[in-house]
């Protein structure tokens, strides 16, 4: 039951590119631990898997459209995850920083 459940949640090609893009951000910075890469490729996959559809059906690509054929099209779903996961780390740590300031703004009311 839980497995099934499990699979219904995780997208494995989001998953992957999300996966490729952390490994893409680990084998791009310098002096990097072996723990940071292993770091970096899990965050990528899980931001892969869980942003990516929020972030197509948000609209906030819009940017990134191109014009074919005189019909606008979007980034493909796993060009975004591949990008979430290249800025997994990065954006998980935006987030947290912007949740932990909404906590201390409620706590202090």
């Amino acid at each position: 039951m839980a497995d099934v459940l499990l699979l219904e949640i995780i997208d494995i090609q989001f998953v992957a590119t999300g996966f490729l893009g952390g490994m893409l951000h680990a084998i791009n910075a310098e002096k990097v631990e072996p723990w940071e890469v292993v770091r970096s490729m899990v965050v990528g996959g899980i931001v892969g898997n869980f942003f990516t559809i929020g972030l197509v059906m948000s609209g906030l690509l819009g940017i990134f459209q191109v014009r074919v054929f005189g019909v606008w099209v979007g980034l493909p779903p796993v060009v975004v995850a591949f990008c979430a996961g290249l800025t997994g780390r990065r954006l998980s740590s935006w987030l947290e920083v912007a949740f932990m300031g909404l906590l201390r703004k409620i706590e202090n009311e």
